[in-house]
Protein backbone atom coordinates (compact mmCIF):
# COMPACT_ATOMS: atom_id res chain seq x y z
CA UNK A 1 0.00 0.00 0.00
CA UNK A 2 1.13 3.76 -0.74
CA UNK A 3 3.19 5.28 2.32
CA UNK A 4 2.75 8.35 0.11
CA UNK A 5 1.44 11.48 2.02
CA UNK A 6 -1.71 13.90 0.65
CA UNK A 7 -3.27 16.77 1.81
CA UNK A 8 -6.68 14.06 1.83
CA UNK A 9 -4.71 11.68 4.07
CA UNK A 10 -3.07 14.45 6.38
CA UNK A 11 -6.70 15.65 6.87
CA UNK A 12 -8.10 12.47 7.83
CA UNK A 13 -5.30 11.76 10.50
CA UNK A 14 -6.28 14.99 11.58
CA UNK A 15 -10.02 14.18 11.66
CA UNK A 16 -9.25 10.38 13.54
CA UNK A 17 -6.42 12.15 15.82
CA UNK A 18 -8.35 11.80 19.03
CA UNK A 19 -11.23 9.16 17.60
CA UNK A 20 -12.71 9.24 21.38
CA UNK A 21 -14.23 12.87 19.93
CA UNK A 22 -14.23 12.30 16.56
CA UNK A 23 -17.66 12.86 14.83
CA UNK A 24 -18.15 8.79 13.93
CA UNK A 25 -18.10 7.94 17.42
CA UNK A 26 -20.91 10.30 18.25
CA UNK A 27 -23.44 9.32 15.45
CA UNK A 28 -26.79 8.52 17.18
CA UNK A 29 -27.63 6.61 14.59
CA UNK A 30 -24.87 3.91 14.73
CA UNK A 31 -27.79 1.74 16.68
CA UNK A 32 -30.19 1.97 13.48
CA UNK A 33 -27.49 1.10 11.67
CA UNK A 34 -26.18 -2.30 12.83
CA UNK A 35 -30.43 -2.98 13.27
CA UNK A 36 -30.52 -2.66 9.07
CA UNK A 37 -27.22 -4.34 8.49
CA UNK A 38 -28.42 -7.19 10.30
CA UNK A 39 -31.80 -7.42 8.62
CA UNK A 40 -30.54 -7.06 5.13
CA UNK A 41 -26.98 -8.30 4.93
CA UNK A 42 -28.37 -12.17 4.96
CA UNK A 43 -26.47 -15.12 5.93
CA UNK A 44 -22.82 -14.52 7.00
CA UNK A 45 -21.53 -18.65 6.71
CA UNK A 46 -18.07 -17.65 6.04
CA UNK A 47 -18.89 -15.50 2.86
CA UNK A 48 -16.19 -12.38 2.49
CA UNK A 49 -17.45 -8.87 3.89
CA UNK A 50 -15.85 -5.55 3.24
CA UNK A 51 -16.37 -2.54 5.58
CA UNK A 52 -15.06 0.44 3.33
CA UNK A 53 -14.19 3.58 5.51
CA UNK A 54 -14.22 1.20 8.38
CA UNK A 55 -13.58 4.09 11.42
CA UNK A 56 -13.58 2.21 14.27
CA UNK A 57 -14.42 -1.10 13.46
CA UNK A 58 -17.90 -0.89 14.41
CA UNK A 59 -19.76 -2.58 11.61
CA UNK A 60 -16.61 -4.52 10.70
CA UNK A 61 -17.05 -6.46 13.98
CA UNK A 62 -20.68 -6.83 13.40
CA UNK A 63 -20.18 -8.87 10.33
CA UNK A 64 -17.94 -11.05 11.75
CA UNK A 65 -20.34 -11.79 14.74
CA UNK A 66 -22.74 -12.47 11.76
CA UNK A 67 -20.51 -15.11 10.46
CA UNK A 68 -18.96 -12.88 7.80
CA UNK A 69 -15.03 -12.65 7.33
CA UNK A 70 -15.01 -9.09 7.03
CA UNK A 71 -12.04 -6.85 6.80
CA UNK A 72 -12.19 -2.86 7.29
CA UNK A 73 -10.36 -0.86 5.62
CA UNK A 74 -10.09 2.71 6.19
CA UNK A 75 -7.82 5.76 4.60
CA UNK A 76 -6.42 7.21 8.37
CA UNK A 77 -3.90 5.18 9.81
CA UNK A 78 -5.16 6.85 13.18
CA UNK A 79 -8.72 5.11 12.66
CA UNK A 80 -7.12 1.84 11.99
CA UNK A 81 -4.85 1.73 15.19
CA UNK A 82 -7.96 2.34 16.85
CA UNK A 83 -9.86 0.04 15.36
CA UNK A 84 -7.34 -2.42 16.07
CA UNK A 85 -6.93 -1.98 19.78
CA UNK A 86 -10.42 -2.05 20.08
CA UNK A 87 -11.78 -5.53 18.02
CA UNK A 88 -8.11 -7.27 17.85
CA UNK A 89 -9.41 -10.40 16.63
CA UNK A 90 -10.85 -8.43 13.46
CA UNK A 91 -8.85 -7.64 10.76
CA UNK A 92 -8.21 -4.03 9.64
CA UNK A 93 -5.84 -2.55 6.69
CA UNK A 94 -5.59 0.89 5.06
CA UNK A 95 -5.68 1.83 1.77
CA UNK A 96 -4.70 4.79 -0.07
CA UNK A 97 -7.64 6.63 -1.53
CA UNK A 98 -6.59 7.16 -4.81
CA UNK A 99 -5.12 3.50 -5.11
CA UNK A 100 -7.47 0.28 -5.67
CA UNK A 101 -8.55 -1.23 -2.84
CA UNK A 102 -6.32 -3.76 -1.46
CA UNK A 103 -8.44 -7.01 -2.47
CA UNK A 104 -8.51 -9.45 -5.88
CA UNK A 105 -10.95 -9.20 -7.91
CA UNK A 106 -14.69 -10.74 -7.77
CA UNK A 107 -13.61 -11.98 -4.09
CA UNK A 108 -16.23 -10.14 -1.81
CA UNK A 109 -19.56 -11.41 -1.39
CA UNK A 110 -21.16 -8.37 0.81
CA UNK A 111 -19.67 -4.77 0.90
CA UNK A 112 -20.83 -2.24 3.51
CA UNK A 113 -20.11 1.24 2.76
CA UNK A 114 -21.52 4.14 5.32
CA UNK A 115 -21.34 7.27 5.58
CA UNK A 116 -18.64 7.56 3.19
CA UNK A 117 -19.50 8.02 -0.48
CA UNK A 118 -20.60 11.71 0.07
CA UNK A 119 -16.52 11.77 0.93
CA UNK A 120 -15.52 10.98 -2.16
CA UNK A 121 -13.89 12.85 -4.85
CA UNK A 122 -14.45 10.14 -7.87
CA UNK A 123 -17.48 8.44 -7.24
CA UNK A 124 -17.50 6.53 -10.69
CA UNK A 125 -13.55 5.45 -9.75
CA UNK A 126 -15.12 4.51 -6.66
CA UNK A 127 -17.97 2.52 -7.21
CA UNK A 128 -16.61 0.89 -10.20
CA UNK A 129 -13.45 -0.96 -8.18
CA UNK A 130 -16.05 -1.47 -5.76
CA UNK A 131 -17.83 -3.50 -8.78
CA UNK A 132 -14.21 -5.04 -9.20
CA UNK A 133 -13.58 -6.46 -5.94
CA UNK A 134 -17.64 -8.04 -5.82
CA UNK A 135 -18.46 -11.73 -6.85
CA UNK A 136 -21.45 -11.03 -9.50
CA UNK A 137 -24.94 -10.90 -7.31
CA UNK A 138 -23.29 -9.68 -4.52
CA UNK A 139 -24.81 -7.13 -2.23
CA UNK A 140 -23.98 -3.79 -1.83
CA UNK A 141 -25.03 -1.52 1.04
CA UNK A 142 -23.90 1.93 1.58
CA UNK A 143 -25.82 4.65 3.62
CA UNK A 144 -25.39 8.58 2.76
CA UNK A 145 -26.82 11.57 4.30
CA UNK A 146 -30.56 11.98 2.52
CA UNK A 147 -31.37 14.70 0.31
CA UNK A 148 -35.10 14.91 -0.94
CA UNK A 149 -36.60 18.11 -2.12
CA UNK A 150 -38.75 19.54 1.18
CA UNK A 151 -35.82 18.85 3.03
CA UNK A 152 -33.17 20.43 0.17
CA UNK A 153 -35.94 23.65 0.11
CA UNK A 154 -35.33 24.08 3.79
CA UNK A 155 -31.43 23.52 3.69
CA UNK A 156 -31.68 26.36 1.61
CA UNK A 157 -34.02 28.57 3.12
CA UNK A 158 -32.47 28.03 6.54
CA UNK A 159 -29.32 26.47 7.14
CA UNK A 160 -27.61 26.70 3.89
CA UNK A 161 -24.25 28.00 5.19
CA UNK A 162 -23.88 25.46 7.90
CA UNK A 163 -25.05 22.41 5.97
CA UNK A 164 -23.00 23.55 3.01
CA UNK A 165 -19.85 24.16 5.53
CA UNK A 166 -16.99 24.66 3.51
CA UNK A 167 -14.89 22.97 6.16
CA UNK A 168 -17.10 19.81 6.09
CA UNK A 169 -15.65 16.71 4.42
CA UNK A 170 -18.73 16.52 2.88
CA UNK A 171 -17.93 17.27 -0.72
CA UNK A 172 -21.10 14.98 -2.34
CA UNK A 173 -24.87 15.03 -2.32
CA UNK A 174 -27.20 12.92 -3.30
CA UNK A 175 -30.60 12.54 -3.87
CA UNK A 176 -32.95 9.63 -4.87
CA UNK A 177 -32.08 10.06 -8.74
CA UNK A 178 -28.65 10.84 -8.55
CA UNK A 179 -27.75 8.49 -6.17
CA UNK A 180 -29.12 5.82 -8.30
CA UNK A 181 -27.53 7.13 -11.65
CA UNK A 182 -24.58 6.22 -10.15
CA UNK A 183 -25.16 2.85 -8.58
CA UNK A 184 -26.40 2.00 -12.49
CA UNK A 185 -23.42 3.40 -14.37
CA UNK A 186 -21.31 1.37 -12.28
CA UNK A 187 -22.97 -1.96 -12.36
CA UNK A 188 -25.19 -2.19 -9.72
CA UNK A 189 -29.20 -2.25 -9.74
CA UNK A 190 -30.72 -1.11 -6.20
CA UNK A 191 -33.27 -3.74 -4.42
CA UNK A 192 -34.28 -1.37 -1.42
CA UNK A 193 -34.57 2.24 -0.65
CA UNK A 194 -35.21 3.14 2.96
CA UNK A 195 -34.17 6.24 5.35
CA UNK A 196 -33.47 6.82 8.99
CA UNK A 197 -33.14 8.58 11.46
CA UNK A 198 -35.52 11.36 12.03
CA UNK A 199 -38.97 11.17 9.90
CA UNK A 200 -40.08 12.21 6.73
CA UNK A 201 -39.51 14.57 5.25
CA UNK A 202 -36.34 15.24 7.37
CA UNK A 203 -34.49 11.85 7.18
CA UNK A 204 -31.00 11.85 8.10
CA UNK A 205 -29.54 9.44 5.49
CA UNK A 206 -30.72 6.77 2.78
CA UNK A 207 -30.28 3.27 3.22
CA UNK A 208 -29.68 1.55 -0.18
CA UNK A 209 -29.26 -2.20 -0.93
CA UNK A 210 -27.48 -3.06 -4.45
CA UNK A 211 -26.44 -6.44 -6.67
CA UNK A 212 -23.50 -6.11 -8.88
CA UNK A 213 -25.31 -7.38 -11.51
CA UNK A 214 -22.77 -5.95 -14.74
CA UNK A 215 -19.98 -4.29 -15.16
CA UNK A 216 -19.77 -0.74 -15.30
CA UNK A 217 -20.91 1.58 -18.26
CA UNK A 218 -18.47 3.54 -19.99
CA UNK A 219 -17.15 6.35 -17.63
CA UNK A 220 -19.72 9.52 -18.00
CA UNK A 221 -17.53 12.92 -19.21
CA UNK A 222 -16.81 15.66 -16.79
CA UNK A 223 -18.73 18.64 -16.64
Amino acid sequence: MSTRQTRKDDYYERYWENPSVAPPHRDPTTPQRLDLLRKYSGEGDGKMALDIGCGLGVFTDALNQMGFRAIGIDISENAVVAARAQWPSSRFDTYAEDSKIPLDNESVDLVWCSEVIEHQFDIYDFLSDINRTMKTGGSFILTTPYHGLIKNLLIVLSKFAKHFDPYSSHIRFYNRQNLAKCLVDAGFTVTKWAAYGRIWPMYRSFFVCANKTSTPVKKPPIR
